[in-house]
This record gives structure tokens, sequence and C-alpha cells, in this order.
């Protein structure tokens, strides 16, 4: 009885395999006719803690520890620190029982270790919160949507260096993700414009421009706006007909979100990143025209294509 359970299992386990690896992001693009490319070996090099294979329990810790905004601010500090830190320099910025306990947290996981001065350094002294950040917003949508997700995904053909910080399929569709661990008000215009081109080229479902700071997030959509008002002026001057009218192009849904189009969306994580996703996804879905990404409506995109030689 017990051997027939356990030979239903393991077959249970294989196909499992063998149906995740068919929807990967790599075949997904394969498919669509893209060259993917993924340096994982010296991307995963700036994670914080190694990733085991056999053990997940550590991986588990992890993720449970960067789903708490304020512990990812900490950690983006200690990436910074590159000579170490004491438990008093962090307690100047933060309460002494929320350091002492991550601290403890940080050291069972191996994250850091002590010096013999008495210090803190990391273990990894080449991690990078970046890489951290993308690695734990595709680890939410393969653990929280059932979904398949990849990190540091580059597409030989898209255009802005072609790099996408987190693709995930979700019912045979994607979505795409753009991490920025900075304030709204440090993301540059061309870092925006470079995310709208790799968005028009692969034109996944939506798209998530994701914040991963507490600030409002007016300078971002603020941006957003300019740039189509730009394209706007720029087509005038050179005796082409403005047809989009004025901004603004996007729409505020909640005080950390605003979309374009239904299916293009800017968002901080004053809430956790799992609801806001859990909002933005719940939009696309209930308001989203289904077919917009095949059908090729995304206007502004396409009109910034258009007017880059004058920008």
């Amino acid at each position: 009885m017990y051997k027939g359970l356990i030979e239903d299992i393991k077959r249970s386990e294989v196909l499992d395999r063998i149906i995740n690896n068919d929807r990967s992001i790599k075949k997904t693009l394969l498919r669509r006719g893209y060259t993917y490319q993924s340096d994982k070996q010296n991307a995963s090099k700036k994670l914080l803690m190694e990733l085991p294979v056999i053990d997940r329990t550590p991986v588990d810790s992890f993720y449970q520890l960067m789903q708490e905004q304020s512990n990812r601010v900490i950690l983006k500090k200690l990436c910074s620190l590159n000579h170490g830190f004491t438990k008093e320099q962090m307690q100047k910025n933060w309460a002494p029982e929320k350091i002492d306990s991550l601290l403890s947290r940080l050291q069972d996981l191996k994250i850091i270790v002590s010096t013999p001065s008495q210090n803190f350094q990391l273990q990894n002294p080449h991690a990078e919160f970046g890489e951290n950040l993308e690695w734990y917003v595709a680890e939410l949508f393969r653990r929280e949507f059932y979904g398949t997700a990849d990190w540091g995904v580059h597409i030989v053909e898209a255009p802005a260096g072609g790099d996408y910080d987190v693709l995930a399929r979700l019912e045979n569709q994607l979505v795409y993700v753009e991490c920025k661990a900075k304030r709204p008000d440090s993301v540059k215009e061309s870092e925006f414009i470079s995310f709208l081109k790799r968005d028009e080229f692969l034109r996944p479902h939506m798209a998530i421009f994701f914040i991963d700071s507490t600030d409002k997030i007016a300078p971002v959509e603020n941006m957003f706006n300019n740039i189509g008002e730009n394209i706007g002026k720029l087509k005038v001057e050179h005796g082409v007909a403005n047809t989009f009218g004025q901004p603004p192009y996007t729409e505020r849904i909640d005080k950390n979100v605003c979309h374009f189009q239904g299916r293009l969306f800017i968002a901080n994580s004053r809430k956790p990143a799992l609801d806001t996703f859990k909002f933005c996804l719940r939009h696309r879905h209930r308001t989203g025209v289904q077919d917009q990404a095949t059908s090729g409506s995304f206007w502004l995109h396409q009109e910034l294509n258009k007017v880059e030689k004058w920008w």
C-alpha cells in the first residue's frame, strides 16, 4: 500500500517538473522567436546567501525575511556597507529590538558573520540588493500565484539593453516586472524610457514598474505623463499631427498605484508586495482590454519609437 502511494507521489513530482519545465520562461520566449540569455551563475553571486537545492528551509526563511519591506530597507543598507558595521550603528536608524531580531536571523542564515573586533560583515562581499529584489519578486510569483518565473532575463533582440528584471508566466500570459530599489524621485527619465521600450518590444499581458519604496509614486507618474507630453510637442515641431491629446495619460487607482491603458502599472511598496501585485492583477483582469497586447494598442509606446530620432 505504502509502496504504491510513494510511487504515485514520485510520478506526480516528475510530471510537475516536466510541466513546469515546458512552461519555463526560457521556452516561452523561444516559442515567440526570441533569443533567451541569462547569466545566472554570475547574477547569483550577488545574492546575499547561497540558495541550496536540496534543503529548501534556508531558502524559505530568506523568502519570508524578504517579504517585509522594512527588512528589505535594512538589507539594502547592509549591501552598501562593504567594510562591515556594528549593531550600534544600525540601531541609530532602526529600533534596537528590530535590529537585534534581524541580525540574529541573518546570522542563522549565514548572511552575516561576526568579526574578531565584534563587528559584523556580509558573508558575501559582492552582494548587491537589486539582484536580491529581483529574485524575491520572481519567487513571489512562483509561490503565491503558482506561476513560472525567472529573474535577470536577457532577450538578445530587445532594445534598451534587453534586460528584463522579472518575467512571470500566469495562465499562458506574460507579466513583466521592472524592479527599482530606490526612491521614486531618484528614477531617471532614461530608465523609464528604457522600460517603455522593453515593454513595447515584448508586449506582455501586463507590465509593472515596481519601486521598492514607501515614498509616493507621483514623481514617476509625472515623468510618464511628461514623456507623453514631450512626444506630442516633438510631433508638432516636425509637422506631424498630435492625435492623443494632453496629459494626464495615467489614472490613479490607489494612493500607491496608477495605470496606463489598464495594463501598465506604476506601484510602490507602501503595502506588502504581494497585496500590490494582487491589486494590479485584479485591475488588469477586470478592466483591461484582454487582447490589448496582441492587438497593438500601445499608442504612447509606439509614438515614443517614432519620435526617438527627434528626442
